[in-house]
């Protein structure tokens, strides 16, 4: 990781920690493209892990063509669940730990198996066999208050694609 890397994900970790609203970042932490933007989320999500928040699944987001053409991105991004972020139905999330909450209806899938990197590509039939559970979710979208008419998917990215957590259904 490189200096400014860390020093990112430094400065977003403190945001997040002193609720703070969500301001620009990336022109000046050299965040120049979307390889930038996951180094940073990777060292932001190290940080966060070494808090006790280590990573229990992913999120994808960006995946409509619609949403991609409003974020400037032809491909959906990906961001890390953590542990102390998945909230089961019933269970109560305090608002005052968000500087700007939301909710997007999710279908959340746990896979009872690992579909590591390969070169052949997956088939929906390997992807279905992988597949254990599927259920209800909401993703808790905790976007600190952005101006969506400013905002650039790579400091989406950054902060970790804005995942303050999921709600998961039987």
């Amino acid at each position: 990781m490189t200096v400014a890397v860390e020093k990112a994900a430094e400065l977003l970790a403190l945001a997040h920690e002193r609720k703070q609203r969500f301001e620009t970042f990336g022109p000046a932490h050299g965040i120049a493209d979307i390889a930038g933007a996951y180094a940073v989320q990777d060292a932001l999500v190290a940080r966060l892990s070494r808090k006790g928040a280590r990573p229990v699944g992913y999120k994808v987001g960006l995946t409509s063509p619609r949403m991609q053409a409003m974020c400037g991105i032809d491909q959906p991004i990906a961001g890390v669940v953590l542990w102390g972020r998945v909230h089961r139905t019933g269970g109560a999330i305090a608002l005052s730990q968000f500087v700007h909450a939301g909710l997007e209806f999710e279908v959340g899938i746990r896979m009872g198996e690992d579909l590591p990197a390969r070169n052949a590509a997956y088939t929906r039939a390997d992807v279905a066999r992988a597949v254990e559970a599927v259920c209800p979710a909401f993703e808790v979208i905790e976007d600190r208050g952005a101006d969506y008419k400013k905002l650039d998917v790579r400091e989406l990215v950054a902060e970790n694609s804005w995942n303050g957590g999921i709600v998961l259904g039987a």
